[in-house]
């Protein structure tokens, strides 16, 4: 199942609101135990997360979705912090970031001005 949900992040199959939201629904979920966590590094979906959240420019609540999902995977301890940042998700989250703080700010919506920080400090505060 992991690898099909994979494929739709490297997809454009992702343009459906609905197959979208329940998507990130299913991964934020798996992100809630560490056995979940294992299983996202180990299919590199925190990495098409990161670049899906990017390249796309996400907003509003697939925004947050992805960035609590990226959250959990990185509050379940240092090797999982390691990997993140190993694999660019770090640093994607950073270019992210710079689009949504920097000049021609990205106009994002209130409540990923306050989960974005909390993201970026699980990664950096471990």
């Amino acid at each position: 199942m992991l690898g099909w949900l994979a494929r739709l992040l490297e997809a454009s199959g992702l343009n459906s609101v609905g197959l979208r939201h329940g998507t990130l629904w299913v991964l934020s979920n798996l992100a809630g135990t560490a056995s979940g966590c294992a299983l996202l590094i180990e299919h590199g979906i925190a990495e098409k997360l990161s670049h899906r959240l990017l390249c796309d420019r996400l907003r509003g609540i697939t925004a947050v979705s992805t960035l609590l999902t990226l959250d959990s995977i990185a509050r379940s301890g240092r090797a999982a912090v390691d990997t993140l940042a190993q694999r660019g998700v770090v640093a994607h989250l950073g270019r992210y970031m710079a689009e949504v703080y920097g000049e021609g700010a990205l106009d994002v919506g209130a409540a990923v001005h306050q989960v974005l920080p909390k993201t970026m400090a699980a990664c950096i505060c471990v």
